[in-house]
């Protein structure tokens, strides 16, 4: 199916100004009309002017169904008694065939990106997505049968897969992405945003399985035979590049055209350590590639941390807390923690190998607050713990494993956190 340009002339406003002067006519017929037949003159002529304008002011309101409004960058696919028939694309108002019918079998789809068009209502941003969750709205924008033809942004989900070297990384992918070919997306494939998006994710999964996530001895990445330095960390422009080839062998025949593709990757668990450190100024280490590390450093502050949440993905100038003074802090110390005199460490690494970390959160503030209500004893709140992460469900392999689903929508963050607090108020020792 290809793409074929309707040049229709821009005459929707006078068509609109005509089919209104039609029904002033019509309805001065009508009033015309019985005021000649209240005084007994009833000529063909008088009685077929009756019957034209009662004819026109019941079917009058069929033309206006072909009156179609684009704004910039949108366009409209139009068919007539099922058959295609063209797209419109330039802006203007345009006057088409009445019994013509748009389609875009996508309009009611949102996943995790920028909108479509016609964003007239609920132009606040609610809770869903402030937390990029994935929505599917009844707005005007979500049902517009108008495809747009801007460039957009796809944020799928995260997924857990394992590089070359079977280590677990929970990876995603970004992408930017526009219709190129309205025919080919609205024909070709169901529903092209669904399409995109399940392209995207296989795309990914592929090529990861390819890399280490780090350089690692005896790897080939490229295919010809010999060991080399890709790796997922080391060489994202060339990882990127594969993956955006990859999605757009597969999307072409969908019309679409990907413009940019990019991963997000989280640090796996076993590359993650902790260290006590009494003074708590340095509250993170980073190790670079060349033996390097950084460190983040901050007057021990909890509403440092609670304005970095808050004001995520941007930064206040001034969380209100003290400026760090190197010259008054003292030594910094460092040393192993004690998993035996301190249980809930291991029990926080399991969580977050295990995706528990609802749970984990839900049922240490709830272990917290029963200590702190004398219910239970300071070391019973470990114990109320593990016992909750082994019968927390936590995140289903099978989420893990399909496209776009290993990130728990919000309903079920919420759901599980509500259960998980049921079930640690009801714990006893």
């Amino acid at each position: 199916m290809n793409e074929k340009i309707l040049s229709n002339k821009k005459n929707g406003m006078g068509m609109l100004l005509l089919f209104c002067l039609l029904y002033l006519i019509a309805i001065a017929g009508c009033v015309l009309s019985a005021i000649a037949l209240e005084h007994e003159f009833s000529a063909p002529p008088v009685i077929a002017g009756l019957v034209v304008s009662i004819i026109w002011l019941c079917i009058g309101w069929v033309p206006f169904l072909g009156l179609k409004v684009l704004k910039p960058q949108e366009a409209l696919v139009l068919t007539l008694f099922g058959n295609y028939i063209g797209t419109l694309k330039e802006a203007g108002f345009y006057f088409v065939n009445p019994f013509c019918t748009s389609v875009n079998p996508a309009s009611k789809t949102k996943l995790s990106q920028s909108g479509d068009v016609d964003n007239n209502s609920k132009k606040g941003a609610n809770l869903s997505s402030l937390l990029g969750v994935s929505t599917t709205g009844t707005t005007e924008e979500s049902s517009s049968k108008k495809i747009s033809l801007k460039v957009m942004t796809l944020n799928n989900s995260r997924q857990k897969i394992n590089d070359c070297l079977g280590n677990p990384i929970e990876i995603g992918i970004a992408v930017t992405w526009r219709v190129v070919d309205t025919a080919k997306a609205v024909f070709n494939v169901d529903n092209y945003k669904e399409y995109l998006s399940l392209q995207c994710d296989g795309a990914l999964r592929n090529i990861v399985r390819i890399y280490p996530y780090d350089t690692a001895p005896d790897v080939d990445t490229t295919g010809d035979g010999k060991a080399d330095e890709g790796s997922l960390r080391g060489s994202s422009e060339i990882v990127a590049a594969r993956i955006r080839e990859e999605i757009q062998t597969k999307v072409t025949d969908a019309g679409l055209e990907i413009i940019e593709a990019c991963y997000l990757y989280d640090m796996p668990v076993d590359r993650i350590t902790a260290a006590v450190h009494p003074q708590s100024i340095v509250h993170s280490l980073v190790e670079l590639k060349d033996g390097a590390v950084m460190a983040q450093l901050a007057t021990p502050d909890m509403r440092l941390p609670i304005a970095a949440c808050l004001s995520w993905p941007f930064m206040l100038e001034n969380a209100g807390i003290a400026p760090l003074d190197l010259l008054k802090c003292g030594p910094l110390t460092f040393e192993a923690p004690d998993t035996e005199a301190f249980p809930c460490l291991d029990l926080a690494r399991r969580a977050l190998a295990g995706g528990k970390t609802t749970e984990l959160n839900a049922a240490n503030e709830v272990a917290v607050e029963r200590f702190l209500k004398n219910d239970i004893r300071f070391l019973d709140i470990p114990a109320l713990v593990h016992t909750i992460l082994e019968t927390g469900e936590g995140t289903p392999p099978s989420l893990a494993e399909n496209p776009g689903q290993s990130r728990a929508a919000l309903e079920d963050i919420l759901s599980r956190d509500a259960r998980t607090r049921k079930q640690a108020a009801a714990w006893r020792a």
